[in-house]
């Protein structure tokens, strides 16, 4: 068979539950996995241009493991299941994570230094249980459906956002650490509520007092 370079206009279909090694780096308007267990690998770049969406299935997971690179463009993670990033070399440029879909990222820069999230009642979870790791993210901004941000049973686990804006629900689940390192985000402009439903938040020096619904 021959390799078929995929147009940047165009939808990749991913419909095997198996992994896709990329010979080349490749570009696609957006990725639709049709089955959970399926991944792409390769040690080259995976591009999604902006205004693109990534979907996975329903209730499935999937896995990318080459860089995905999407530097200063926006995309979206939608469909309902979960979306595992391995490489730490991302630059995966500004997310909306929709309702019911998660996205897990490895440790240290899942999406990219400069990366920035935005959530639609979507989740994002650290993939790691080793004490020491961080995750570190750019700006995180709450839609009117609010997140969800998880840290796994390790208390050491730092989850680092730069800033949380926007006026939605923050729900903080799992055991480990969320800690805001700076910028004016939070609590001077973030307008939504805070639930801890387990471990522990922290908002630089600041603390939460003047976050509205702290429960």
């Amino acid at each position: 068979s021959t390799d078929q370079t995929w147009g940047s206009g165009d939808t990749a279909f991913i419909g095997l539950a198996s992994t896709i090694t990329l010979g080349a780096a490749e570009t696609a308007g957006a990725l639709t996995f049709q089955t959970t267990g399926s991944s792409i690998g390769g040690t080259v770049t995976l591009t999604v241009t902006s205004g693109g969406t990534i979907t996975v299935p329903s209730g499935g997971t999937v896995t990318i493991s080459c860089v995905l690179d999407a530097s200063s463009q926006t995309y979206t993670l939608t469909g309902g299941g979960t979306l595992v990033l391995v490489n730490s070399g991302n630059n995966s440029g500004n997310i909306t994570i929709n309702s019911g879909t998660t996205l897990k990222g490895a440790t240290y820069h899942p999406i990219g230094g400069g990366g920035n999230i935005t959530f639609n009642g979507g989740t994002m979870e650290i993939d790691s249980t080793t004490a020491g790791d961080y995750f570190s993210v750019y700006d995180l901004t709450m839609g009117t459906g609010g997140g969800t941000l998880y840290t796994p049973t390790s208390s050491q686990i730092l989850f680092q956002p730069y800033s949380i804006l926007g006026t939605g629900m923050v729900t903080k689940s799992g055991a480990g650490e969320i800690r805001c390192t700076g910028g004016t985000g939070f609590p001077n402009s973030f307008s939504g509520g805070l639930t801890v439903s387990g471990g522990i938040f922290t908002a630089g020096t600041s603390g939460t007092s003047g976050v509205n619904g702290i429960n």
